[in-house]
């Protein structure tokens, strides 16, 4: 992963968000990763692992339809603002951001902050209070879409491309139904049954919406 993510420079494009604000997001990301044979690689592990990743994370097991990737760059103080990747056209599920970069790591900054969220008259907004996340090489950030959360600006006092920060994330969508010809295993993870060693003492899991 690292090997293509530095020598793919020519293939990176300002990432955007809507209304196209760059205070907001200033990063590269490459559009057509999603397409590529790496990023299947990293989907079917997510999707494998899904259950177990919900059952960490207090969250119930959904069908799962859509699932998006994308490979984003940082350096030269590049950063994505408090968001959230869940909205109402987007039924995002899960984040999962998958870190990659040189080592001894040539950049400073770039952790992720997990916000905790107030929920209000139906409405949730992000707290104060978050979790910091270092970006350290081959580790897997697994969160619900949404949640609020923001990447700080990366520092690389290289200037160099290939020491920035690299970043893998996956997106799994809520599927409108279950596939009940889809199967447990690799890359499979569409039927919306629970296998029985996902489910908690307390049923958590069971049932699907």
């Amino acid at each position: 992963m690292l090997v293509l993510a530095t020598a793919s420079e020519q293939h990176f494009k300002a990432g955007t968000v809507a209304g196209d604000h760059p205070e907001h997001r200033q990063n590269l990301v490459i559009p057509t990763f999603g397409d590529s044979a790496h990023a299947r690689l990293i989907q079917n592990r997510v999707l494998v692992w899904y259950p177990l990743l919900a059952k960490a994370l207090g969250v119930p097991v959904v069908p799962v339809g859509l699932v998006e990737s994308q490979l984003t760059a940082a350096r030269g103080r590049q950063f994505y603002k408090l968001h959230a990747d869940l909205g109402p056209d987007c039924p995002r599920e899960l984040s999962c951001i998958y870190y990659i970069h040189r080592q001894p790591r040539a950049f400073a900054g770039g952790e992720l902050r997990l916000y905790d969220c107030i929920e209000q008259g139906g409405q949730s907004r992000p707290a104060e209070t978050f979790e910091v996340v270092a970006p350290v090489s081959n580790r897997l950030v697994a969160f619900p879409s949404g949640e609020f959360h923001e990447a700080m600006p990366v520092r690389c006092p290289s200037g160099e491309f290939a020491d920035s920060r690299f970043a893998i994330t996956t997106w799994l969508h809520r599927a409108d139904k279950p596939d009940p010809a889809a199967r447990f295993g690799w890359g499979h993870f569409r039927c919306g049954v629970v296998a029985p060693q996902f489910v908690s003492s307390d049923g958590a899991g069971e049932s699907l919406p």
